[in-house]
């Protein structure tokens, strides 16, 4: 579960970064 919820927190994180990058392409 601990894992599970690490590699969600990664997604979320990367998804912000992301999201940022796209809508100023």
């Amino acid at each position: 579960m601990r894992v599970l919820g690490g590699r969600c927190g990664a997604l979320l994180a990367c998804l912000l970064l992301v999201l940022p990058v796209s809508e100023a392409n």
